[in-house]
């Protein structure tokens, strides 16, 4: 993953980047405003040496899963995962009455 893979991704919609693994280009990506999130960083780069097997299902880093609808959380000290089916919608705020 670097920067042109970044930048790819950010022009279909995803909103940023987590591995278990390293990234490079991690401070031009974060400037292009798409968040990244990575063990560490390497200048090797990973063209030709991954390939997407699919899209939407759970996937585990670590001894946690992480599934479609859940809610990552992270800055630069680490990430962390909430599992969707806890998340409640915020109430509407009521209408206020002159």
């Amino acid at each position: 993953m670097g920067e042109l893979s970044a930048e790819t991704l950010q022009t279909k919609g995803v909103l940023g980047y987590v591995v278990d693994g390293g990234c490079r280009d991690v401070e031009a990506i974060l400037d292009r405003e798409f968040p990244v999130f990575c063990r560490f960083t390497t200048p090797i780069d990973v063209v030709g040496a991954w390939k997407p097997e699919a899209y939407g299902e759970p996937i585990a880093i670590g001894n946690v899963t992480i599934c479609n609808g859940d809610y990552l959380l992270g800055d630069r000290d680490g990430v962390i995962i909430i599992p969707g089916e806890i998340v409640s919608e915020p109430e509407a705020p009521s209408p206020r009455t002159r």
